[in-house]
């Protein structure tokens, strides 16, 4: 675009040398003599095709507004908005009540499945159960207490193991969805491995 332009001024600024040097090919008699023109004249029909130049750029230039015009239109009535590109992509967090910064136990370092149920102690007061952490340590838990690296926690103890309830979070803190595990009392035969070190 730039060079037809640059193109087009030189063509303009030109033109009058060559209309002046092609008056005719014959020697007239009456041919009138012109002076060369100054600097200045010069430079003043060179600023002027320059603006008739501008000045035959413009409607191309509007035209090809009117054509991006219509595309982004175009874009702005399919999609329905333009994006912003400085605007995160995550939706806002509502405004609702913010939890408490909770400190996470020793026992919420690990996801549920690698923890062992050692024995279950129910009907007497409090029922509670011995729990193996993945480090070797045991802990003794009651209801209410959190295990697992999932929220979860414990809602339910029986006969021959726990109930816990796990909560996945979004990232804003938000409960997304529960599941319901159970931990449960090696079998006989689990507890001969274990002794044996299988």
């Amino acid at each position: 675009m730039r060079s037809r332009t640059l193109i087009a001024i030189l063509f303009l600024a030109c033109l009058p040398f060559l209309a002046v040097s092609c008056g005719g090919g014959g020697s007239d008699k009456n041919e009138v003599i012109r002076a060369k023109p100054s600097a200045k004249a010069l430079a003043a029909r060179k600023a002027a095709a320059a603006a008739a130049a501008a000045a035959a750029a413009k409607p191309a230039l509007a035209q090809m507004d009117k054509r991006f015009e219509g595309k982004l239109l175009d874009a702005i009535k399919k999609k329905g908005s333009l994006r912003n590109p400085f605007k995160p992509i995550a939706p806002e967090r509502s405004k609702g009540p913010k939890r408490p910064v909770r400190i996470k136990g020793p026992l919420e370092c690990c996801p549920l499945n690698v923890f062992r149920l050692l024995a279950v102690i129910t009907g007497l007061g409090e029922p509670k159960a011995l729990v193996i952490a993945p480090d070797g340590k045991k802990y003794m838990v009651s209801t209410g207490d959190m295990i697992g690296n999932r929220e979860g926690k414990i809602i339910e103890f029986y006969g021959n193991g726990i109930v816990v309830e796990e909560t996945l979070l979004n990232p804003y803190g938000e409960t997304e969805s529960t599941s319901i595990v159970e931990l449960t009392l090696p079998s006989t035969e689990d507890r001969a491995k274990m002794k044996d070190g299988k």
